[in-house]
């Protein structure tokens, strides 16, 4: 701002552009100018470079599947993560919310009905073996075994919690 304000408004009146030895002071500064410009011209396209550059990786993370599925589905892409929020566990709520008897769900219908509605959702995204594992990881639901026909069957509800004398789920308390 300093440079383009000495060659607007005090140029003429620094250099006696009217003599000889002025004028030549007037083209080693103007030179000198042009030298200055240049090097910071240079500085400025190599940072719009490397935005562009920035830019093309940005686009290639936000397009990527991984990062839709940790948008939309709230997966990490480390497989490592079951939270409340997780497109998942969100669907392992719903689940239990049409296929409890008496507040409990079977894991095993449950997955079937998640893998009929929702099949990007698999265990396996959010580093789990088994839909069991994923209803433990989360930590938001209870499990427990029952005795159903002879065999014992995994099923779960959500963890409740005591507020005012009153049971509620754990995960939507306060909604």
């Amino acid at each position: 701002m300093l440079l383009r304000n000495d060659l607007v408004h005090h140029f003429i009146d620094r250099y006696d552009l009217g003599s000889l030895d002025g004028c030549r002071r007037g083209r080693d500064a103007l030179l000198d100018a042009f030298i200055r410009i240049d090097h910071r011209l240079d500085e400025l396209r190599a940072w719009a470079e490397e935005k562009q550059k920035l830019r093309g990786l940005v686009a290639q993370v936000v397009q990527s599947d991984e990062f839709r599925d940790f948008v939309v589905n709230g997966n990490s892409p480390d497989e490592t993560v079951c939270s409340p929020n997780s497109g998942i566990v969100r669907a392992l709520q719903e689940a239990a919310d049409g296929l409890a008897v008496d507040g409990w769900a079977t894991v095993s219908e449950a997955g079937r009905w998640i893998a009929e509605r929702y099949p990007e959702q698999l265990p396996v995204k959010c580093g789990c073996g088994s839909w069991r594992q994923v209803v433990h990881q989360s930590r938001i639901f209870e499990l427990r075994y029952f005795e159903i026909d002879g065999r014992r069957t995994a099923q779960y509800r959500e963890k409740r919690e005591v507020q005012d004398g009153q049971p509620l789920h754990a995960s939507r308390a306060g909604s």
